[in-house]
């Protein structure tokens, strides 16, 4: 008796099936890392870009109360509603990365849509008080 043989054309389809497969799975992984890796480009790039919400001369002015014992996440969630922000996430990390780390102070601001993360976080922690509502100049108008 001779020992049996598989079917050829099996044999080549199957093979034929599992470098299709591969190559499907390579090609999946190589745009899922290009993907991710543009993605992670837009991130770092909108923390370092320093984009206002408005053109320069073009924003609105909007008040914003900070309360005593909000954090940073607090404060990103209010200007991104106030439209001062687009990203939450990327404005927690500014001001994570920024000279007014942690010195947030509580109190009632005049923010506006032109003005970009590092100008708001002056005015939030106290640096950049011209223009605030109980700052010299401000009083003497």
């Amino acid at each position: 008796m001779t020992a049996k043989k598989p079917n050829t054309a099996v044999r080549t389809g199957a093979y034929m099936l599992r470098t299709v497969i591969r190559t499907l799975l390579y090609v999946v992984a190589v745009l899922v890392i290009v993907r991710g890796a543009s993605r992670a480009y837009e991130f770092g790039y909108a923390i370092f870009s320093e984009k206002a919400m408005a053109a320069d001369g073009a924003g609105h002015e909007v008040y914003v109360t900070v309360d005593d014992g909000d954090t940073i996440k607090d404060v990103a969630k209010t200007l991104k509603k106030e439209k001062l922000i687009k990203d939450e996430l990327v404005f927690e990390i500014q001001e994570k990365l920024s000279r007014y780390k942690d010195e947030l102070k509580p109190g009632t601001y005049i923010l506006c849509t032109d003005q970009n993360a590092e100008e708001i976080l002056a005015i939030l922690s106290g640096n950049d008080t011209k223009g605030q509502p109980g700052s010299e100049d401000t009083q003497d108008k």
